[in-house]
């Protein structure tokens, strides 16, 4: 049985039901992998924009970010502030007013406490490692401003404040230290613990990626490229990008991957290769697209569905519905409609629209779990919600029916309007006769007509 409104089933390997991209191609300003003591920077930090290859509608995290569980030891994540030395634009500048004094406290008496304080992390005893850094960055020891900065950030050892910790930041960043450049330059771009000023946070991008900090190298590149904070300059954006993808940024690597693969598509194949080989997340999802649709490569299901496993046992939950579909259409993997649940509903638990319409579906239907009316308006809600017309329209119907809640036809005029006007037509045409039948006082004897996917009504 189909309900109305469903996707259309995937009846070829490459067709619509396997988009090349269910995010955005430059995945991000800020990657969120800024190395330091304390681990990955929080993901509320990564800031998405649209794509400039594809279009799609969520942002989600790369390999970069999965934080804690992959974290290396503070000894590993320790390095040296500056990896090139380079002649920086004067227009770039910090102005004399922001320049802190001298510190008090002298390198050579952080490196001496480098040892307690590696200790503390490496226990999780992040009150210790705060009581120790905070005496430290107050004497003016830009790495130990760095490292408070970040308990603050992530809330380890003190309490959450994003206000102390851009105050750590911008002193340290004042003193030189890259990775607090970089972190001043995410607070700035999006006004967390300071005032939102673009600008700035260019400004901060481009004193970090002076220093070879590959992130902001990242991060100052898709400035360019999307024109924030400073004038769009693609191929100044590119130059960036791909300094930092030398570096070894698998954000950068994918974003360049994405961005070839229309026009180039083996240097774009190349690219993501290296960012999935390396363990980005959404680069193994993005290539199992270029395996399925091949580009860069010749096509191959069977890869297609090993790099969307390995993104969605990551976590990634493009890649985590995008297996669902795969089990549903058997398309590089034996067809389980039981499996294909789960995976989709593993996406949907974390926020993918488009999956929790999908699973919503499956409830209504009773495909690889017991049909649901209940559950299917639950779902249908959430993707409705976050504005997906094909779930409104659905969810209108159910409204219409009173299957799994009241029936109402008021508000199922309503959800088909609201589709409608995000073009869907079937939901423009339900609403039109809705609400000619809400006017003639007989919408309670509607029904939907289940044949295929029109999702016509009925008197």
């Amino acid at each position: 049985m189909e309900f109305p409104g469903s996707r259309p089933t995937a009846a070829k390997p490459r067709s619509s039901a396997f988009p090349l991209a269910t995010k955005p191609g430059l995945a991000g300003i800020l990657p969120a992998s800024t190395v330091h003591l304390t681990g990955a920077l929080a993901l509320s930090l990564y800031f998405s924009f649209c794509s400039l290859a594809f279009a799609a509608p969520t942002a989600e995290r790369t390999a970069d970010d999965t934080a804690a569980a992959t974290r290396k030891s503070a000894a590993d994540e320790f390095r040296a502030p500056s990896l090139l030395e380079k002649k920086k634009d004067t227009s770039f500048t910090i102005s004399d007013e922001d320049v802190k004094p001298a510190a008090k406290v002298s390198p050579e008496e952080f490196k001496q406490a480098f040892p307690s304080i590696k200790k503390a992390i490496d226990q999780k005893d992040f009150v210790t490692a705060a009581k120790i850094l905070t005496p430290l960055a107050e004497g003016g020891e830009k790495n130990a401003q760095y490292e408070l900065a970040n308990l603050y950030f992530s809330g380890q050892g003190v309490p959450r404040n994003l206000t102390q910790s851009a105050k750590w930041a911008e002193a340290a960043a004042n003193q030189g230290h890259s990775g607090a450049q970089y972190l001043m330059g995410g607070f700035c771009l999006l006004g967390q613990g300071t005032q939102s000023n673009p600008e700035r946070a260019v400004r901060w991008f481009r004193l970090a990626s002076d220093q070879g900090h590959r992130d902001a190298q990242f991060s100052l590149g898709m400035c360019y490229m999307r024109g924030e904070g400073v004038e769009a300059d693609k191929p100044t954006g590119l130059k960036w990008l791909m300094q930092a993808a030398e570096l070894g940024s698998t954000a950068a690597q994918t974003a360049l991957g994405d961005y070839y693969a229309a026009s180039e598509p083996d240097r774009a194949f190349k690219y993501m290769s290296s960012a999935a080989n390396a363990g980005n997340a959404q680069a193994r999802f993005t290539l199992g697209q270029f395996y399925n649709r091949g580009i860069g490569c010749k096509p191959d299901d069977k890869k297609a569905f090993a790099m969307w496993k390995s993104a969605a046992d990551r976590g990634n939950a493009d890649a985590q519905r995008t297996v669902g579909l795969a089990y549903r259409d058997g398309v590089g993997v034996a067809a389980d409609l039981k499996l294909a649940f789960e995976w989709v509903k593993k996406s949907a638990e974390q926020g993918n629209v488009k999956a929790a319409c999908d699973i919503a579906q499956h409830y209504i239907r009773g495909v690889g779990v017991a049909q649901n009316n209940e559950e299917a308006v639950k779902w249908f809600s959430k993707s409705a919600k976050a504005g997906d017309p094909l779930a409104q329209n659905s969810l209108g119907a159910l409204y219409l029916e009173g299957r799994g809640v009241k029936q109402d036809p008021e508000e199922a005029l309503k959800w088909f309007k609201r589709a409608g006007a995000q073009g869907y037509k079937i939901a423009q045409e339900n609403a039109e006769m809705v609400y000619k039948q809400i006017r003639q006082g007989n919408a309670s004897t509607f029904a939907v007509d289940r044949k295929g996917h029109q999702g016509t009504l009925k008197n």
